[in-house]
């Protein structure tokens, strides 16, 4: 993975490969589209929520199923990244600054 993943990068990645992303490259990916990721109060459990964008409240992802994610969490980011498409993608217009 490259070491900025643009908005394209990670939905092509998330549409292709829900199996095969680990918890470290979920947390790398949503870090580089703006989010705050923090560990969660059970066990490996991972949140995330953007200071941007006020309208998403939050997602959630557990890391306890190693070495890969649950293909689940990967699906249930990739729909709320393309129901925020216009405020994260850059190319939008109107994508946080």
């Amino acid at each position: 993975m490259a070491s900025t993943n643009s908005f394209e990068d990670i939905v092509k990645l998330l549409k292709e490969s829900p199996t095969n992303i680990t918890c470290s490259e979920m947390k790398k990916m949503l870090e580089d589209l703006g989010f705050d990721v923090v560990r969660g109060t059970k066990g490996n459990h991972h949140r995330f929520k953007h200071p941007k964008i006020p309208a998403f409240y939050g997602g959630k992802f557990d890391c306890g199923h190693k070495p890969k994610l649950k293909p689940v969490y990967p699906k249930d980011v990739l729909a709320i990244l393309l129901e925020f498409e216009d405020e994260l993608n850059p190319k939008k217009k109107g994508a946080p600054k």
